[in-house]
């Protein structure tokens, strides 16, 4: 046997060497007869399914070798859901998808119901029933369960209008059964707010009612102020509790209210219309306060001024320089003020005048700036019981032609340019008791002819008579103690024929009587030239050192010389 299996294998290494047989390598040592594999294409050794995996190889393309080379995974194809089919079942159909290629179910519809196309109903909107009709599946004709309609509301209709304290009612119908139902509407509670019942005018005062919107229910009522004047400014004072007024656009007659924004308005400030020329008339209301310094000041159009009960404050000018003024009142009430024959009174001393003024006995005073460029005033009589005129009292009545003073006048002062610039003012007689006259109290009064001054006053002052062009006299009485002539005081009278100079005059300032060209007599109550040399004459006084100067005899002199006395007529007669 081994003989035999020896014997064999001889044969076979000779078939080989004869080339009888060849083999590929796989990467061993090359022996004659072998070749490279060379890999073929992938074969499907195991085919998938939709759910199975299969497998494929490459193998050597020799066949004499057809050794496997490679192998791998090919994945499951998965289903591929078809579309829906019928089936019979029951009463109606289902349906299921199918995968086209293993058929396998992938997807039922279980519903088995009939669906209805149009079908008639035997359900209420408050009671199921039936629904009878054709299937839309099967096309059977089919009764089918149907719940309960439910009601088909329509919108909510108000039935019974709520009032302010009583609810309501509002009701809604079913389009499709007809049944109404209802429900309670809130009521409306009282809507307030204040509705002008009297309007309020520029002047007058309104009403407003607290009224309800809804029902027209009131509660109460409130003043509703007068709205005043168009066009005024007003502005916040005392910590923007109170309002000031000023002219603004205003103008004509002008009303300032009593309050603005539901604040009162108290004051009329410092100038807030000065030389306001649109003003004609100007009525203060109640809660006015205080009228500021020079506040209507040269109002030049303005006639008419109302001044309320509650003003305590009238400042210094305030109403100066109105030369149209006509009329002056002030309400009943006032604690402070008072108006009488169309002139302003604090206590006894007269504040305000105009053209039409009386001044009314037991004033003591009339003050400053009261009449100043009361153009309108042509004549004034003043009573026995004033004993001062205050400074530019009667300044600039150009118009103002005769100054009555009462029999017993106990008038003691006129002040600095009480009637300066009175142009028509011809001639005064001023009261015996007077003892001072002050600057410019006369001066410019370019009509006034001759004046007598009283035995009290001392001294003449500063341009008292300046520039009265038409002056031809000063007279002074036999008792008269004047002391000084103050400069400028006759300054440029250019009229003025003589002057007498009492006694006791010690003093003549510098242009006392400069501008005198006319000024050709000096009546001396000295008794000769020494007496006269003792005055102290100042500079530029030429027309008085100059003229014809005669000398006070009581008697007729017993030798002849330049001397005069007193006529019967009070003025100087010169001894012949």
């Amino acid at each position: 046997m081994k003989r035999l299996i020896k014997l064999s294998i001889i044969v076979i290494f000779a078939l080989i060497n004869a080339g009888a047989f060849t083999a590929c390598f796989g990467g061993g040592i090359k022996t004659p007869g072998t070749h490279e594999h060379v890999a073929g294409e992938w074969k499907t050794t195991i085919a998938t399914a939709c759910e199975l995996t299969g497998t494929r190889e490459k193998r050597c393309t020799n066949t004499r070798c057809n050794a496997v080379l490679d192998t791998e995974e090919i994945p499951a194809l998965g289903h591929n859901p078809g579309e829906w089919e019928t089936i019979p079942e029951r009463d109606c159909v289902a349906r299921v998808k199918r995968c086209t290629r293993c058929r396998k179910t992938l997807e039922t519809d279980g519903t088995a119901d009939h669906v209805l196309g149009e079908y008639t109903v035997t359900a209420t909107c408050a009671q199921a029933g039936t629904g009878t009709g054709a299937c839309s599946r099967c096309g059977k004709t089919a009764t089918i369960p149907i719940t309960a309609l439910g009601h088909d509301w329509q919108v909510w209709v108000i039935t019974n209008k709520p009032t302010c304290t009583e609810a309501g009612l509002e009701t809604r119908g079913c389009a499709r059964c007809g049944i109404d139902e209802t429900r309670s509407v809130a009521a409306l509670g009282h809507a307030w707010k204040w509705v002008a019942t009297t309007p309020a005018t520029v002047t007058a005062d309104g009403e407003e009612t607290y009224t309800c919107s809804h029902c027209g229910l009131t509660d109460g009522t409130r003043v509703l102020h007068a709205v005043g004047t168009e066009g005024l400014y007003y502005y916040l004072i005392n910590y923007n509790t109170e309002y000031g007024v000023s002219a603004g656009s205003a103008s004509g007659d002008i009303y300032i209210p009593a309050y603005h924004k539901g604040l009162p308005v108290t004051a009329v400030g410092l100038q807030q219309f000065f030389m306001y020329e649109n003003l004609t008339s100007v009525t203060m209301s109640g809660n006015l306060k205080n009228i500021g310094d020079f506040a209507f000041y040269r109002c030049e159009n303005l006639k008419s001024v109302t001044i309320p009960a509650g003003v305590t404050n009238i400042g210094y000018g305030a109403f100066t320089s109105c030369i149209k003024l006509e009329n002056i009142t002030v309400e009943e009430g006032n604690t402070v003020y008072r108006s009488e024959d169309n002139c302003l009174l604090e206590n006894n001393t007269l504040k305000l005048g105009c053209k039409n003024s009386i001044i009314p006995d037991g004033v003591t005073i009339i003050g400053d700036k009261a009449f100043e460029y009361c153009i309108g005033l042509e004549s004034v009589t003043i009573p026995e019981s004033v004993n001062e005129i205050g400074a530019q009292a009667f300044s600039g009545c150009t118009n103002l032609k005769s100054v009555v003073f009462e029999n017993g006048s106990k008038l003691t002062i006129i002040a600095g340019m009480a009637f300066s610039c009175c142009e028509s003012l011809e001639r005064i007689s001023i009261p015996e008791n007077v003892s001072f006259i002050g600057r410019e109290a006369f001066n410019y009064c370019l009509s006034l002819e001759s004046i007598k001054i009283p035995p009290y006053v001392t001294f003449i002052a500063e341009s008292a008579f300046a520039s009265c062009s038409k002056l031809t006299s000063v007279i002074f009485p036999y008792n008269s103690r004047l002391e000084k002539i103050e400069d400028y005081a006759f300054y440029y009278c250019e009229n003025l024929s003589f002057v007498i100079i009492p006694p006791q005059v010690s003093w003549i300032d510098v242009r006392a009587f400069t501008g005198c060209g006319k000024l050709a007599t000096v009546f001396y109550r000295g008794a000769n030239s020494s007496d006269w040399e003792s005055i102290l004459i100042f500079d530029y006084n030429e027309p008085l050192t100059n003229a014809k100067r005669y000398y006070f005899s009581y008697a007729e002199p017993v030798e002849y010389g330049d001397y005069w006395c007193l006529g019967e007529d009070g003025l100087p007669a010169i001894w012949l």
